[in-house]
């Protein structure tokens, strides 16, 4: 009779905290679309409200905080940047002059006003890890690495390549107006030794001959590890869509391909090929991406032997905007590449996004094939 009893008190305890929840569950179901009938102010969504290039006033600020609450935007983020597009105006304001700190006020009484969210960045653009009240040793770094091969066994004691130092967005790329006063940080950081991995022992036997639609390349700028280098690809005569192909008089193996241009990569496709008529597409470029595409990025491919590998390219590399509206753009009429090299040893797909070079927020679609330990 105990263990009845227990079980029934138990049941009637069950039922009792589930009753209630099931009598919530119940009108739930009103609540959630009177919640989307009249969103409450938590749900409504934000918006980045720049001001670009001083061009502001408080009768734009009042039309442009009012358009957002009439069309239910719940608040904004207020960002001051030296650059954008937009209307002029013929009185500008400077970043934290009397003038500006009046029409943050004015801004601030009107969400207030209106009953919008407001918040603001904690200085002007993007400096917000830079600028001459942050140290260097505290400001936003990047990884910079050198390689040396070496055959042992041995026993090694000499300097190592030094890495690059300048200021820009990946390796020795160059970005902005150096401060030829600055002093460029560097810090070491780790050496790393590891044996050579099978795949990456044998070197390309010749290098390869490189045809573009206007001709044969002399891709020397291509192949120099160099990024402030570059080489310039046209279409040919007969075509708008211009391409490169790179040619081994016996078969060559590849397992990836690093490629760079300042601009971003280029929409396009790589394919290959054993008698340059009939072709395999290996990879579509440049891949997911977010917002501002990356300057030199590393595509993996099952391991492919061919003769020929050709890159098409039929649109230019995509700005911001058009990143965000998913839309293809136009061919260019030049490619300008510093950087274009096929790997025997397989690589990680898509590195350097891996490695924050650049801003992707879809990183489950960076699938990889096997790779060398050091990439």
């Amino acid at each position: 009779m105990k263990i009845n009893t227990r079980v029934s008190s138990w049941l009637l305890i069950v039922l009792l905290i589930l009753f209630p929840r099931i009598i919530a569950g119940q009108d739930s179901g009103g609540s959630l679309e009177q919640g989307f009938m009249n969103p409450p102010e938590s749900a409504k969504p934000r918006t980045w409200w720049h001001w670009t290039g001083g061009n502001v006033t408080k009768e734009g600020i009042t039309k442009d905080l009012e358009w957002m609450k009439r069309v239910g935007i719940g608040g904004m983020h207020l960002a001051d940047v030296a650059a954008g597009q937009g209307q002029m105006v013929d009185d500008k304001i400077l970043f934290r002059s009397g003038e500006w700190l009046d029409a943050v006020h004015h801004a601030a009484s009107e969400a207030e006003r209106l009953r919008l969210e407001m918040s603001i960045f904690s200085s002007a653009g993007w400096s917000l890890t830079g600028g001459p009240w942050i140290a260097p040793e505290q400001a936003m770094k990047k990884l910079v690495w050198s390689e040396m091969r070496l055959k042992g066994p041995r026993d090694f004691s000499e300097k190592l390549p030094e890495p690059p130092s300048n200021a820009g967005p990946i390796r020795n790329l160059s970005g902005g107006r150096p401060d030829p006063e600055e002093v460029p940080f560097y810090k070491d950081c780790i050496v790393l030794a590891f044996p050579t991995p099978a795949d990456a022992l044998n070197p390309v036997q010749e290098d390869p001959v490189i045809h573009t639609g206007a001709g044969v390349l002399n891709g020397e700028n291509l192949l120099d590890d160099d990024l402030n280098t570059s080489q310039a690809v046209r279409p040919g005569k007969d075509s708008n869509v211009a391409w490169i192909e790179f040619t081994w008089e016996k078969p060559f193996t590849a397992r990836a391909l690093t490629i760079g241009n300042r601009a971003g990569i280029p929409i396009g496709t790589l394919k290959a090929s054993m008698d340059g008529t009939r072709y395999e597409i290996l990879a579509v470029l440049p891949g997911a991406q977010l917002y501002r595409s990356g300057k030199v990025q590393t595509i993996s491919f099952p391991e492919t032997t061919a003769r020929y590998f050709r890159l098409e390219f039929t649109g230019a590399p995509m700005r911001p905007a058009e990143v965000m509206a998913e839309i293809n753009t136009r061919p260019d009429s030049v490619y300008t590449f510093n950087e274009m090299k096929f790997h025997a040893c397989a690589r990680v797909h898509r590195g350097r996004t891996r490695r924050d070079f650049t801003i992707c927020s879809i990183t489950n679609r960076l699938h990889h094939s096997r790779q060398c330990p050091h990439h």
